[in-house]
């Protein structure tokens, strides 16, 4: 339970592992299948419809409506992801920077989550 909660997709990994406990490989193989086949399938089913009727004006008015609801979500979770480090200015300096450059410029994100480990590792926030 500790290494599922530790890693990215916690619940999947334990899943696979309970199948595992239970009846080995075909365990494995039948949990992943019921955790991924229902979600996958949902997801396919609704990237295809979009994709089918992108032009449909329900579906320009559903993607108009998500854009700010996804963007407000972003910053939430970055929000939520600042509060170790909202008491160090130069932390907090480094958000703003970061969406600046992330706007401006064609850089790939990963040199500034890099950056931004280097930053920390290095503690000059």
């Amino acid at each position: 339970m500790a290494i599922a909660q530790a890693a990215p997709g916690p619940n999947l990994l334990f899943v696979a592992v309970v199948g595992w406990n239970i009846a080995g490989l075909a365990g494995v193989a039948a949990t992943l299948a019921g955790s991924l086949l229902p979600s996958t399938t949902l997801a396919l089913a609704a990237a295809r419809y979009g994709d089918r009727y992108r032009e449909a004006r329900t579906m320009r008015a559903f993607s108009a409506g998500m854009a700010p609801l996804t963007l407000g979500l972003l910053l939430a979770t970055g929000w939520v992801l600042t509060a170790p480090v909202r008491n160090s200015w130069g932390a907090m300096l480094l958000v703003p920077l970061t969406v600046l450059l992330l706007l401006k410029t064609a850089v790939s994100p990963i040199w500034l989550v890099a950056a931004g480990a280097v930053v920390g590792a290095m503690g000059w926030v």
